[in-house]
């Protein structure tokens, strides 16, 4: 019946399980070998396969509610409209055709992730239950694979199908995006200590450092969020952020000398540092150069498509300051407003849409700051995700608001927030 009030919300949660638990498991047997790769990377697929659905979901949605819209999606489609223009003219004058395919698949995918965090409903029981399976499912896949503390799919997979499995990377972004969906639903402060004590080995042992530091991040996040509904939250995520602070780090990196979290406490042994490093300094240095416009893909020159700033300055020289600035507002007046809403609301008013909307945004500009680009889906999720909680947060106040008025039908007057 939920389905029937909140048009598009069973297709979000099928194009959810589909792309991140259903990209692990499909990479995961493309990898064991145990299938060929019929859908190639699959992610751009299923999401021609769902977008049509998400999209009529959400049309049928705004129909029945006219406080559906909010400033959040006008937002993020005109950002996607500028960047559509930014690869239009750049192609038009001669921009790489692979970096600009790379693009499209980028705006194709922001706005199924976008529309499926702005249509699903994550409280529902059901789908909770479906996303724990799932997450539960991932971790033991993750501990099969593993050896010597890291996982090894990708490596395994790449001689037999020509490159089209994911990296670690991949395996990581889907289970994170799952892991934090369910905590960030999750009230009892069991169940996230359970979630915490499954995740973080999993991550771990993926190798994703980026996503790892990014889950320690939300777990403090929930549990401030929760905090004065749990007074021992803080407490947990401060003991699970120690785990982070290894004794005998010596040992332990002896005993896992494959592992890639580990190259962190000592960035001399790490395989990507240096390279990133440099990558940055050859963005800062097209920045200097072309501090208005930017200079699109000027990276390709000095090591392919790879080789841009792993940080939210590569929209700096992909968009220009005009997209870099944009970018850098759509999230942090969001997380402003987040940030109001958990710390100074009361406890019975903290919902776990908030929540999510809250870890999300944080944890999104988080990577964004350290190590991902302004082509992470994870800026999709978390302004649909914020959009999501704005419209049900106004919706709610419309409600309550006509309740107070002694039973007058009173029509509210339409209004659009961010």
């Amino acid at each position: 019946m939920s389905h029937l009030r909140n048009p598009g919300a069973g297709a979000a949660h099928l194009a959810f399980l589909a792309l991140f638990p259903g990209f692990f498991f499909y990479h995961t047997a493309l990898g064991l070998g145990v299938i060929g790769p019929a859908l190639g990377g699959y992610f751009s697929r299923v999401c021609l396969v769902f977008l049509p659905f998400l999209v009529f979901g959400c049309l049928a949605r705004a129909g029945r509610d006219r406080h559906f819209f909010t400033w959040a999606d006008i937002a993020f489609f005109l950002f996607l409209s500028y960047f559509f223009f930014v690869i239009g003219f750049n192609y038009a004058n001669g921009a790489d055709g692979g970096l600009v395919q790379d693009h499209l698949y980028i705006i194709l995918q922001f706005v199924t992730v976008f529309l499926i965090f702005r249509l699903a409903d994550f409280g529902a029981p059901r789908f909770q239950l479906a996303l724990f399976i799932s997450m539960l499912a991932m971790a033991c896949l993750i501990f099969f694979v593993s050896g010597d503390g890291s996982a090894y799919i990708d490596e395994e997979a790449g001689a037999d199908t020509g490159g089209a499995a994911s990296t670690y990377q991949g395996f990581a972004r889907s289970y994170f995006l799952t892991c934090l969906a369910v905590l960030a639903m999750t009230t009892s402060g069991l169940m996230r200590l359970l979630i915490y004590l499954v995740s973080v080995p999993a991550l771990f042992i993926n190798g994703a450092r980026s996503e790892l530091i990014a889950l320690f991040a939300v777990i403090c996040l929930a549990e401030a969020a929760y905090a004065r509904r749990n007074p021992l939250g803080l407490l947990t995520a401060i003991v699970l952020a120690g785990i982070l602070l290894l004794p005998n780090t010596e040992q332990v990196m002896h005993a896992l000398p494959d592992s890639r979290v580990l190259e962190l406490l000592d960035l001399s042994r790490s395989t990507s540092w240096a390279g990133r490093t440099y990558y940055f300094e050859h963005a800062l240095k097209t920045i200097g150069e072309n501090p208005i416009l930017g200079s699109y893909g000027s990276y390709l020159q000095i090591g392919g498509r790879g080789a841009y700033a792993h940080n939210i300055f590569s929209a700096w020289v992909d968009l220009g300051l005009a997209g870099f600035f944009y970018l850098l507002c759509m999230l942090l007046v969001p997380a402003y407003k987040l940030t109001a809403c958990v710390f100074f609301r009361r406890a019975h008013e903290r919902s776990g849409e908030l929540v999510l909307a809250f870890c999300l945004l944080f944890a999104t500009l988080l990577l964004l700051f350290t190590s991902k680009t302004y082509g992470e889906m994870l800026i999709a999720a978390s302004v649909g995700s914020y959009a999501h909680y704005r419209s049900a947060s106004r919706r709610d106040s419309v409600r309550h608001g006509i309740e107070k008025l002694d039973g007058k039908a009173v029509r509210p007057r339409v209004q659009i927030e961010i």
